[in-house]
């Protein structure tokens, strides 16, 4: 029990921890981004922007 590792049974076609974070952070700014993207620029005109 001592040497089983929980992050051998984390390897089922997924990232690593790491990675894993890496990327949900990543989704999640692309996210907030993509909301202030089309909120605020359809909110302010979207043919206001150039």
């Amino acid at each position: 029990m001592a040497g089983n590792k929980p992050s051998a049974r984390n390897k089922q076609g997924f990232l690593n921890p790491s990675q894993q974070w890496l990327a949900l952070t990543l989704l999640a700014l692309l996210i907030v981004i993509a909301i202030f993207y089309f909120g605020v620029g359809f909110g302010n005109g979207a043919g206001n922007s150039g």
